[in-house]
């Protein structure tokens, strides 16, 4: 079953020079699989697919970001395997099953409550495409082409059907859906280099590095994200996957994570920024989160 635990609550506390303050994690939640996705949700929520590779089962939960604490989870469905999250939407989320297994094509939907889990509606035959203010788009393959529906979105009935009238889908979809995470911030790569970020470098091991040293800074705080190569051969790559927060003013070391190790390639996007917190995944099935303010 889930391991849930609270850590401590996020504060700080002199550190050995004296000038800066020590973080500490908030909060994590421990998955039984893999923390597959995690979608920011309104109401600082944040929902996750645990999909577990041994068993080909996958369940889903709801964080609340401040305190790590589980709105609900296990929440599973009819189809085990091939069905995952397809998007978020005012108080609804949308999860989708496949064409076929082999095929990654989507298709069904169903829309669940986002504040308790509980089913709305769905619907067997259609595709989701986004949703914009009351109202879901939803397409139907028909020979060569495919005709676009609108649902209601708490019932799922159909509102009307557009045709494939794709301009004026084109149009909505540009403040719909997609267009919602603006209050997500991810890192950005360290391009540049000057008497600030030597601060930063101090605490980065030189020639080790492999990919880009991803950097998000916040009031006081940089965070620091990198690959460091440990292999003892040259020609083998071994990486451990390091996050790093320090005092923007004095460069001091503030709390360090290694989120997994001997990874094979570098993956961008370590971590994101959301109000306060910094929240990363950590072994891949640990999903943890740092406070960057007393507030």
């Amino acid at each position: 079953m889930n391991l849930f635990s609270i850590l401590h609550s996020t504060r700080r506390r002199p550190s050995d020079s004296g000038g800066s303050r020590k973080l500490v994690p908030a909060w994590e939640y421990q998955t039984r699989g893999v923390v597959w996705r995690l979608l920011p949700a309104p109401g600082g929520l944040l929902v996750g697919e645990d999909r577990d590779n041994t068993s080909k089962s996958v369940s889903f939960f709801c964080l609340e970001e401040k305190t790590g604490n589980a709105r609900w989870k296990n929440v599973a469905f009819k189809e085990s395997w091939w069905i995952g999250i397809e998007a978020i939407h005012k108080n609804i989320v949308f999860f989708h099953e496949f064409a076929r297994p082999d095929l990654p094509d989507h298709k069904k939907i169903i829309a669940v409550e986002l504040d308790s889990a509980r089913e709305l509606w769905r619907n067997e035959e259609l595709k989701f495409l986004y949703a914009h203010e009351d109202s879901v788009y939803a397409s139907k393959e028909r020979f060569e082409t495919s005709l676009v529906f609108e649902l209601d979105l708490l019932t799922g009935a159909v509102v009307r059907e557009l045709g494939n009238e794709t301009g004026y889908i084109s149009v909505l979809r540009d403040t719909s859906t997609f267009k919602q995470n603006d209050d997500i911030e991810f890192p950005r790569p360290l391009a540049t280099q000057n008497e600030f970020h030597k601060r930063v470098l101090r605490h980065i091991p030189s020639g080790k590095i492999c990919g880009e040293v991803e950097i998000l800074e916040k009031d006081a705080h940089i965070v620091v994200g990198y690959y460091e190569n440990t292999s003892p051969n040259p020609f083998e790559r071994e990486l451990d996957q390091h996050l790093k927060f320090l005092d923007a003013e004095t460069g001091d070391l503030l709390f360090r994570d290694v989120l997994t190790q001997k990874a094979k390639e570098p993956v961008p996007d370590l971590f994101f920024l959301r109000g306060d917190f910094i929240i990363y995944i950590k072994n891949k099935n640990v999903l943890r989160a740092v406070k960057l303010s007393n507030s």
